[in-house]
């Protein structure tokens, strides 16, 4: 699936009360047009002096903007799963919109794009990255497998990023793999391991990986019990 878009300004001065904005048309490639406005959000000020100078690219990131409903409608009339390819989409609107309806859906079949598209995310805005995240983290215990054999991905940022993700959702599975990464050579990613284990278990044993580890296996063996 390809997504090509074409905006255009609307002519008069901008000004908070003013209706300019953009006209805008999203194309799916031999199937249908969509047709939508886009309007810069309201605590954009009078200093910009015409439409084209607005902050359009914000404008196009509210949730209820017309190429996050767009998003929705092709994945209802065509599936879920027949938008996810856009993940890896050239622009980075319709990457954003994706990621956006992915945590919305909650669909497990998302997870392994949405890693994916984390993996190339250091090349992405870091709007689409939040996103990215955001959507995992909604989507949870289906993402942790994915997230935990991140731990051990050779960039050190990905391995930062697992473990933050990995924190937000707080799944007991990630809590052997992230004491693990409390002996990973980076500094970085020891402390977001450490925040993480901190976050899931509620227990404070700084990034000290005997301490932790001494404390999992008492508790796995109250768990076997």
């Amino acid at each position: 699936m390809t997504i090509q878009r074409r905006f255009a300004p609307i002519g008069g001065r901008f000004e908070p009360e003013s209706l300019a904005g953009l006209t805008g048309i999203y194309t799916l490639v031999y199937t249908k047009r969509f047709y939508g406005k886009i309007v810069p959000p309201a605590i954009a000020s009078d200093k910009y002096r015409t439409p084209s100078d607005a902050p359009f690219d914000e404008a196009c990131l509210l949730e209820k903007s017309f190429l996050s409903k767009y998003a929705e409608m092709i994945s209802d009339v065509f599936g879920f799963q027949c938008i996810l390819s856009s993940l890896q989409d050239r622009s980075w609107f319709v990457r954003y919109a994706i990621a956006q309806l992915c945590g919305k859906k909650k669909d497990s079949r998302a997870v392994g794009p949405l890693i994916s598209a984390l993996i190339e995310s250091h090349k992405d805005s870091y709007e689409t990255q939040i996103k990215i995240h955001d959507a995992l983290v909604q989507i949870g215990k289906p993402s942790v497998k994915y997230l935990v054999s991140l731990l051990k991905h050779a960039n050190a940022y990905l391995r930062m990023d697992a473990a933050f993700i990995l924190g937000d959702i707080f799944d007991q599975q990630a809590i052997e793999p992230l004491i693990n990464s409390l002996k990973d050579e980076d500094e970085d990613v020891r402390r977001f391991a450490y925040e993480a284990l901190h976050k899931i278990t509620n227990k404070d044993f700084g990034a000290d990986y005997l301490k932790w580890q001494n404390w999992w296996d008492g508790y796995k063996r109250k768990i076997i019990k």
